[in-house]
């Protein structure tokens, strides 16, 4: 399988804090989610995901459980 796009590197240890943070937990609705996402590890990055292939360091995901 071949994927393409233009790839968007993510940091070692991005914990799930800084994947969707905590205030927007509220919700279950994933176009708030989506609208949000990464936003603390940089506020621009919105723009940026849609289409995008991410590349995610080591330790991507650690931290506290969601389970919304």
């Amino acid at each position: 399988m071949r994927i393409t796009g233009r790839a968007l590197r993510l940091p070692p240890d991005l914990d799930t804090d800084m994947i969707i943070a905590g205030r927007y937990l509220r919700t279950k609705d994933r176009s708030v989610w989506a609208t949000h996402a990464f936003e603390d590890l940089d506020p621009s990055i919105a723009g940026q995901l849609a289409g995008a292939v991410l590349v995610a360091g080591p330790n991507f995901g650690c931290g506290s459980s969601r389970e919304q």
